[in-house]
């Protein structure tokens, strides 16, 4: 893989670039490290370049394997501290804060810096989990046992936002559109031949979907 020069170039003037290194986790952790030694090495090429002036939003899916070594979590918390700096936005997917035990052995150096440096981020978004994951959040992140609680019983759609000193109850539309229902629907992996994608009800651009009384039907000129 790595004995001559790369196939593919890192376009750093691209609205958005994907690297995708989910197949290569299947060849064995060494390939996948050595792959993201790589990727690691474009992005922070083109993040550090203060020249460049522009905003960019760096996206880790599954934010528990680029933590995979000591230097990786120190280069994860640099990138953190050094975000206003450098003039990004650091995102960090957790499918449940039990991810990070994969970091390390346990009590070990890796594992403690990976909880410190998911514990740092100033915004996170939670959504519904289940008993387990829930103490997770209890003693890993410090919740507030009532937040932990209405984890517990958020309905699809609906996060626990904190976002610097606030938290508040967010209820959002995930797939209000065509393009945002392809690039979210997961549900034929799991359902199969059942899945009828007819069943969702897609919104027009054109309407309405917040109202200041919701359990009152409106018309379309905004009378009752």
């Amino acid at each position: 893989l790595f004995e001559d020069e790369s196939t593919v170039s890192f376009d750093e003037n691209a609205p958005m670039v994907v690297v995708d290194t989910s197949e290569l986790f299947a060849r064995g952790d060494l390939v996948a490290r050595l792959t993201q030694v790589c990727t690691t090495a474009w992005v922070q090429a083109v993040i550090s370049d203060r020249d460049a002036r522009r905003t960019r939003y760096l996206i880790r899916e599954e934010g528990w394997r680029d933590m995979s070594s000591l230097p990786a979590l120190q280069m994860y918390q640099q990138w953190l501290k050094l975000s206003r700096h450098y003039g990004i936005s650091n995102i960090v997917i957790l499918h449940k804060m039990g991810d990070l035990d994969a970091v390390g052995d346990a009590d070990s150096q890796e594992r403690s810096l990976a909880y410190s440096v998911v514990g740092d981020i100033e915004n996170k978004f939670i959504f519904r989990t289940n008993t387990q994951a829930a103490t997770d959040l209890r003693t890993r992140l410090d919740l507030p046992t009532v937040h932990v609680e209405m984890a517990r019983q958020l309905r699809q759609g609906q996060f626990i936002a904190y976002v610097g000193q606030f938290a508040c109850l967010v209820d959002a539309f995930a797939t209000s559109t065509s393009w945002e229902y392809d690039l979210f629907k997961t549900d034929e992996a799991v359902l199969g031949d059942k899945a009828d994608a007819g069943t969702i009800t897609l919104l027009d651009h054109g309407t309405a979907i917040w109202t200041t009384e919701p359990t009152k039907e409106r018309s379309a000129d905004g009378t009752h």
